[in-house]
């Protein structure tokens, strides 16, 4: 019996290759002094055996194969599993959540608008509007007269066409005629009228005229025109309440409701209409002033 030089196999005499690993057989063996060393551990003697038996019809099950020598091994990473699509009821949950803040933070709002409000009207502020020339007054109210009147200036007096004397002292402006009035020497704004009754009364509207409804009788001018229109103005009551009110530049007496009980009224000039340029009877023009008079201020309510 010879042996493979490659696998260890015991070959039978003449074999020419090795059946197990087929290394051709050479004729020189090495001397048998002993188990050869097998740098594999033996693993290829192994398979060489079970090899050769199942080509010689043993039963392979008697055959052992070790396993394959140690060495370093790679393991593929775990797959990650995608992510999954948020669901309708996620979506529906985080919807509900979004609607519930803008519904908690309009109600913040109006709320702090109510308590505004509220507070407002604790410390007295009255209703304010802008209203329309001839604007109707309370059902059953009446002009309440003041005891004294008195303003921060008074205008120097004028001379109309014909020489006539016109002056403008506080109470012209609650004398009930629409031809007489209150102004200063500048334009008005930021300057205040006075009005003190000789008890409280409660009042349901205040208005004004917003400039002086005049023609020269002299010359035909339009001083309504001629002269500044008050645009706005604060009235301020007892307590701190206000109202605040804008008008059209038309020569009609304009009013705005309020609901106060108050022993003075005072009224502050916010802001003014320019005057213009007016042609007189003879076409000759006038140039505008930058006065702003207020012709007649009503205050209707309870005496």
């Amino acid at each position: 019996m010879i042996e493979c030089r490659e696998c260890g196999l015991q070959l039978a005499e003449g074999a020419r290759f090795c059946r197990a690993c087929g290394t051709p057989v050479t004729g020189e063996q090495p001397a048998a002094s002993g188990p050869r060393p097998d740098p594999d551990g033996g693993y290829w003697a192994a398979v060489g055996r079970a090899g050769a038996e199942r080509v010689g019809g043993a039963p392979a099950a008697t055959a052992t194969v070790p396993p394959p020598p140690a060495g370093p091994t790679h393991v593929a990473p775990a797959a990650v599993p995608p992510p999954r699509p948020p669901s309708r009821r996620a979506g529906l949950i985080v919807a509900a959540v979004i609607g519930a803040l803008v519904v908690l933070a309009l109600a913040v709002l109006v709320g702090y608008q109510l308590t505004r409000q509220d507070s407002d009207d604790g410390q007295g502020a009255a209703r304010s509007s802008t209203t329309s020339p001839g604007s109707s007054a309370p059902p059953g109210s009446v002009v309440v007269k003041p005891a004294a009147v008195d303003a921060s200036c008074t205008g120097a007096d004028s001379r109309d066409a014909a020489g006539h004397v016109t002056s403008y002292e506080p109470a012209r402006a609650v004398d009930g005629d629409e031809a007489t009035a209150w102004r200063c020497d500048d334009d008005g704004v930021g300057q205040t009228l006075r009005i003190r009754f000789d008890r409280a009364v409660h009042l349901g509207s205040v208005g004004l005229v917003p400039g002086i409804v005049k023609v020269d009788p002299a010359d035909g001018t339009d001083r309504f025109v001629q002269n500044n229109k008050i645009a706005e103005v604060r009235w301020v009551f007892d307590g701190g309440k206000t109202a605040t009110q804008s008008f059209e530049p038309k020569p009609d007496l304009q009013r705005t409701a309020v609901d106060v009980t108050t022993e003075t009224v005072t009224v502050e000039i916010r802001s003014v209409f320019p005057g213009k340029v007016t042609p007189n009877d003879h076409g000759q023009g006038q140039k505008p002033t930058r006065k702003s008079p207020i012709a007649e201020i009503e205050l209707r309510g309870t005496p």
